[in-house]
This record gives C-alpha cells, sequence and structure tokens, in this order.
C-alpha cells in the first residue's frame, strides 16, 4: 500500500530532478566522454585488491555489522566508529597524519555535532513543542485545504531547523500529523504526504543532513548555489506531491 501510494509522485520527480537540477546549475562540463576514458584507465591501473585493501574492506564490514546490531549488541554507534579508527591505527593501515590531512571530514563532522547540540536545545526547552501547539492554532480557522496547505509547507521549510531527518520526525511529525486528521483530510494523503516532505527536505540547505554536509564539504558548489538549487528542487516536490495529494482526496 505504501509503495502503490507514493509510485507516482516519486518516480516522476525521480525522473525529471536530473534535468531541473541541470537547468539551475548549468554545469560546465557537459561532454563526460574524457571523464569516462580516464576513469577506465585508472581503474585498470590499480590492478587486483592488495591484501591492505582487503584488510580495510574487512573491517568496514565488521563496522557495518556492528552498526546494524548496535542495539542487540549494546555498542553505541560512535564506540563502533572508534574501534575501527583504532585498528586502522594499530596495524598501521592508517596513519594518523593520514586522518588529520582530511580537513573536510573534521569540519563537517564538528558542523554536524554542533547542528545536533542546536536541535536537541530546541526540543528539550520546549521551543518544538510551542512551534507545533502554534501551527495548529493558526490552521484551525482556515479550510480543509488551505490548513493542509499551510501545514504541509511549514513542516517541509521547518527541516531549516534540524539537520538530519530523524530528529525532525521525532520532534514534529506526530504533532503535525494529528492536526491535519483533525481537518478532515484523508488519512493516508496526510500520513504519506508528511512521510514524503520528511525524507526529500533535506535538499533545502547543505546543513540539513549529515549527508548533505559531507557533500558540501567537497567544495565543487557555493552555498549560494546550493540554497538557489534547494528552492527550486523544493518548490517542484511540493507542488507535485500536493498537486497528487489533492487528486488522490477527490
Amino acid at each position: 500500500g505504501w509503495f502503490k501510494f507514493a509510485a507516482p509522485p516519486c518516480f516522476t520527480i525521480l525522473l525529471l530532478a536530473p534535468f531541473i537540477v541541470r537547468l539551475v546549475c548549468n554545469p560546465r562540463v557537459k561532454d563526460l566522454s574524457t571523464v569516462r576514458q580516464l576513469a577506465t584507465t585508472n581503474y585498470a591501473n590499480l590492478g587486483p585488491m592488495t591484501d591492505r585493501e582487503k584488510f580495510i574492506v574487512s573491517v568496514f564490514i565488521l563496522m557495518l555489522v556492528m552498526w546494524v546490531f548496535s542495539s542487540a549488541l549494546e555498542i553505541p554507534v560512535l564506540v563502533t566508529t572508534l574501534i575501527g579508527v583504532c585498528i586502522f591505527l594499530l596495524t598501521r593501515t592508517l596513519a594518523v597524519k593520514d586522518i588529520l590531512s582530511c580537513s573536510n571530514t573534521f569540519s563537517a563532522v564538528i558542523s554536524l555535532g554542533i547542528l545536533i547540540s542546536f536541535v536537541n536545545n530546541l526540543i528539550s526547552s520546549g521551543v518544538i513543542t510551542w512551534f507545533a501547539g502554534t501551527i495548529a492554532t493558526v490552521v484551525a480557522g482556515l479550510g480543509q485545504w488551505q490548513s493542509f496547505l499551510i501545514l504541509s509547507v511549514i513542516y517541509f521549510f521547518s527541516h531549516y531547523f534540524f539537520c538530519g531527518e530523524s530528529g525532525r520526525i521525532v520532534a514534529l511529525y506526530a504533532s503535525f500529523l494529528a492536526t491535519g486528521f483533525s481537518i478532515g483530510i484523508d488519512k493516508t494523503v496526510v500520513a504519506m504526504t508528511l512521510a514524503a516532505f520528511s525524507a526529500t527536505s533535506n535538499i533545502l540547505t547543505h546543513y540539513t543532513s549529515p549527508v548533505s554536509i559531507l557533500l558540501f564539504s567537497t567544495g565543487y558548489i557555493s552555498a549560494k548555489r546550493w540554497a538557489l538549487c534547494g528552492i527550486v528542487m523544493a518548490t517542484f516536490v511540493m507542488l507535485t506531491w500536493l498537486l497528487y495529494a489533492y487528486l488522490m482526496n477527490m
């Protein structure tokens, strides 16, 4: 049921998104034939995997298993990460200078920690609860679809105040869902629209998800360009989903 409902708008977005991003960002390199040739040549020059590379892959597989079963093993994700780093250092697979040379990664980790702390403080101080209650009051006196439109758009753009989907879902999803149910819109439409907006709103800026932070840290795109592309894509995603939600609710 989940797949059946979400497939039409999601596949529409998936199909058209690359063309929209290309129009907005207008990449300087459009002919990738030389890139393919270079990649093929470099891959051939690598040769078979060395013992060192096989060891690195084995450690990563071990870490992935520990991450997946972290609850059952009662080993925090951070501890697993530190164990992996220590194994690489103790076996001299990596040197300290190799790790310290990844300045962009360290900057991303520090930024991510600050943003998560900021969000946690907003939640613990009651700001998020107050915000959700205020929105519910605002939309209470409006028409059915006016209320749902405002509710959905505000939920999408509230991601500016979060870093990662999980924090925002925990803080806001249930209260916005209850408000959506109260205005009379089909419950499946409300639940699926808010779920889709939870998953897609991290396109807004370069800091709204760990993946965005890591991609931005490579330095290939400016914050201004990312924000512009994010607004355009956000508008496209919201229009696609809300139009589909309206048609499904008729």
